[in-house]
């Protein structure tokens, strides 16, 4: 997934974005780094190529575009904040309604405090599939996790570090 600090905040988000397309967007497919084959079929949102989403194991993996909101007033795509944001939700929920699966785990760069709007929806989603484990992964820049996220018994949240220390 991208994320602010290698996406918005650097001095061309463009250019940054670019290079995330060309050697991260599609890692699976890479033969060069010798990593086995993922063994699942990787779907992009047709709008926003950085939402992905994919079933291994009965486990739905969802890509988010969740950074934060960069650093000054760079004129990105993404200056239009709430309607990235309402993108980020209508790919959750597509997503779920698409796939069968068993547990999930959602994907998103994300702190709580830009990203509010689309934790409110994740909770309602987390109230529909009550029986499913979900958990969200992020990063704050400091380790944190969250049993029973927001008071839902299935949702749990992790925030990696820097270093990303359990």
């Amino acid at each position: 997934m991208v994320g602010d600090n290698g996406w918005l905040d650097c001095a061309d988000a463009d250019e940054s974005y670019t290079f995330w397309k060309k050697h991260l967007l599609t890692f699976y497919d890479r033969t060069d780094l010798g990593w086995p084959e993922l063994g699942a079929t990787v779907k992009h949102s047709e709008d926003h190529a950085e939402f992905f989403a994919f079933v291994m194991k009965d486990v739905l993996i969802v890509g988010q575009g969740l950074p934060g909101k960069g650093k000054g007033d760079k004129n990105h795509a993404w200056n239009n904040w709430d309607a990235y944001l309402t993108a980020n939700v209508d790919w959750t929920r597509k997503a779920f309604a698409e796939n069968n699966f068993k547990a999930v785990v959602v994907c998103g760069n994300s702190s709580l405090q830009h990203s509010k709007r689309y934790f409110t929806m994740l909770e309602r989603i987390a109230k529909q599939y009550s029986d499913v484990p979900i958990l969200f992964l992020g990063d704050e820049h400091d380790f944190q996790e969250e049993f029973e996220f927001r008071g839902l018994p299935n949702m749990h949240r992790i925030a990696l570090d820097d270093v990303v220390t359990p």
